[in-house]
This record gives structure tokens, C-alpha cells and sequence, in this order.
């Protein structure tokens, strides 16, 4: 293996309450919407936020619109993981993890529907210059597709789909191996 990709909220960070609460939050307060947990599943899991926005205020939404909403929801979602310093930091097993890979010289990086002021948040909070830099990771910028579609780890350069791994924990995410065949079919054009 020459390299590692990582999904960061889910595998390295466990934090799927405080999105579930913030998103569910969110939706009450400016969609005036209580959601259903399939409707949930099916499009706030892994969905960038302008797919999850459009749908909840059932209209394309400007980009300015999705900008300032993401950010209220975002704030909402940091405010959570700060006022929960129990459970604030990676996950058990997770940094012991990471340097094992550092010190093997296994490359590694982030691919995250997660907007870059959240990155910029998890950098700051659990010192990830440690394992990664922050130019290799590839977050919603609001052009890249959701998951299920590999689109957030294929664009990364950092590690070769021939013999580079993804870390994901959904389920419902495409399997690792048929992002890998989408990745180095792309990549050998």
C-alpha cells in the first residue's frame, strides 16, 4: 500500500450526532422542516450542501444563499463539538494510527464533504499538520459532487488509485473498490 485517503468525519472523528443535531436544527429553524430519518439518510448523509439546501427549500438556491446558510448550520455544528469535550477528539486508536503511517512514510490525506472553514476547525482543534497538510485535502468547495459518487476522492493527487486505499464509513457510499476501478480508469486517460 503507498497511500492512504481518508473520509474524516465518521473515521477519524466521531460526530454524527452533532451533525444530525445541527443539520435537524437547521432545517426547523429556516426550512421550517422536521425531517423523517430516511429523508435524513438519503440527503444530508455525505451530500455536499448545496444538494442538501436545494432540496430542503425545494429551489436552486444562489450560490450566496448556500454560502450563508451552510455557514449557520456550520456554526451550529462547531458550537456542538466545543461544548462536548468528552467526546472532542479523535477517535481511540486514531492517532497512534496515524503515526504508525507517518513513520512507515505512507502518504496520506482528507477527502470530506466537509466546507473548508470545518477543515480549517479540525486542523485547529486536533492538530492534524501533524499527519497531513492542509493543501492535499479536498473538501466541498462547492463544485464537488456528493457521496455516493467518488467524485471527493478522485480528486485528490495525492495517492494513486493502483495502489492507494480509501478509508469511508457509509455504508451507503460507493465500496472502495469501485471507487479505486472509477479513480484509476480516470487517471490512465
Amino acid at each position: 500500500m503507498t497511500g492512504l485517503i481518508f473520509d474524516f468525519n465518521g473515521t477519524l472523528f466521531a460526530d454524527a450526532d452533532k451533525q444530525e443535531i445541527a443539520w435537524r436544527q437547521f432545517a426547523q429553524n429556516y426550512a421550517k422542516k422536521e425531517l423523517l430519518d430516511q429523508e435524513f439518510d438519503d440527503h444530508v448523509h455525505g451530500q455536499n450542501a448545496e444538494l442538501t439546501l436545494n432540496y430542503w427549500f425545494e429551489r436552486v438556491l444562489s450560490q450566496k444563499e448556500i454560502d450563508e446558510f451552510s455557514e449557520q448550520k456550520e456554526v451550529i455544528y462547531r458550537e456542538l463539538c466545543v461544548s462536548d469535550a468528552k467526546n472532542f477528539h479523535l477517535l481511540r486508536g486514531a492517532p497512534a494510527f496515524l503515526d504508525e503511517l507517518q513513520a512507515r512514510h505512507v502518504p496520506m490525506t482528507i477527502a470530506t464533504a466537509s466546507a473548508q472553514k470545518n477543515v480549517e476547525f479540525f486542523f485547529d482543534a486536533f492538530n492534524l499538520t501533524k499527519w497531513f497538510n492542509i493543501e492535499d485535502v479536498v473538501f466541498d468547495d462547492g463544485t464537488m459532487k456528493g457521496k455516493p459518487d467518488p467524485d471527493p476522492f478522485l480528486r485528490t493527487c495525492l495517492v494513486s488509485a493502483e495502489s492507494g486505499r480509501i478509508v469511508e464509513n457509509r455504508l451507503r457510499s460507493l465500496s472502495c473498490q469501485i471507487i479505486q476501478a472509477i479513480f484509476l480508469e480516470r487517471n490512465l486517460r
